[in-house]
């Protein structure tokens, strides 16, 4: 039986059995399903051959297995949205409390050295919890599209991560990669979905970016490293509206928009695949 690259349009002999798997063209390495091809005996014996290559079966076989597409599983707004905001606001609530338990002074200081604790305890598990909820996100979303072709695994996304320094830029790599590969994987496969926008995910990235420069140049790092003038009080007040601001306001709404994206494309992705299942299924009774 012979079969034929939509995409070069060479021709390859393979057996009835691999009909219905997905492959990759040894010729220009663009995947596509193998069809059965039928052609005209006059036309055949007009046609050129130089396109036409014998090729072992084990290589399609190989090229089936590998080359699979991924079935993902639906995310939860509810849980990667509403849980993630939840989980930030009571941890910003519970540090805004240590500080002011922490600001007392005198007896009432030594009083309240154990709640000083425990609610330092409380504000390190929410903001652990807060990092593993999104940390969830990118393992999720880059598994949806693992096919051979996206550049990172869910299990390098993750770990990377936990490198220090490194991880800032990785951070910001994580979520730019996904856009663009996303993009690729529904063009590679022709799915109808809408494609992601980058500018989105950059902006992302940018804010998370800005996290460390408030912390390179928060009040207490400018602390003793300006002359006490009037000027330099207001750099530090400035400095320290404008990243409050950014923290509590602006960087959560775009997280969320982010997570929407991202949610509604691996569920896009998820739907249509239990729907050609389901046709496959029907086909086959």
């Amino acid at each position: 039986m012979k079969t034929q690259c939509p995409h070069c349009k060479a021709k390859f002999n393979t057996s009835e059995k691999s009909i219905g798997k997905q492959t990759k063209c040894p010729k220009c390495s663009q995947p596509f399903v193998i069809q059965s091809l039928i052609e005209n005996p006059i036309q055949h014996q007009v046609k050129s051959t130089e396109n036409f290559r014998e090729v072992d079966d084990s290589s399609f076989f190989s090229g089936a297995q590998t080359l699979q597409r991924p079935i993902p599983k639906k995310l939860s707004k509810y849980f990667y949205m509403g849980f993630w905001i939840t989980l930030r606001c009571c941890a910003l609530a519970s540090f805004f409390y240590f500080n002011y338990l922490a600001g007392q002074r005198g007896e009432l200081a030594k009083r309240l050295n154990y709640q000083i604790y425990f609610w330092l305890i409380v504000t390190g598990i929410l903001v652990v919890c807060t990092l593993s909820v999104r940390y969830m996100l990118y393992y999720k979303m880059w598994a949806a599209i693992q096919d051979n072709y996206a550049r990172i695994t869910p299990t390098k996304a993750i770990c990377f991560l936990f490198i220090p320094f490194f991880n800032v830029y990785w951070a910001a790599l994580v979520l730019v990669s996904f856009a663009e590969d996303y993009n690729k994987f529904i063009e590679r496969y022709s799915i109808k979905a809408k494609q992601l926008s980058n500018r989105l995910f950059w902006a992302h990235a940018s804010f998370f970016l800005l996290f460390y420069m408030y912390i390179l140049f928060s009040p207490v790092f400018l602390r003793g490293r300006f002359p006490d003038t009037a000027l330099a009080f207001a750099v530090i007040v400035f400095i320290q509206i404008f990243f409050g601001i950014w923290f509590l306001f602006v960087y959560p709404v775009v997280y969320l928009l982010v997570a929407n994206k991202i949610c509604d494309s691996v569920n896009t992705l998820a739907e249509l695949a239990s729907v050609e299942g389901s046709m496959v299924g029907n086909s086959t009774r």
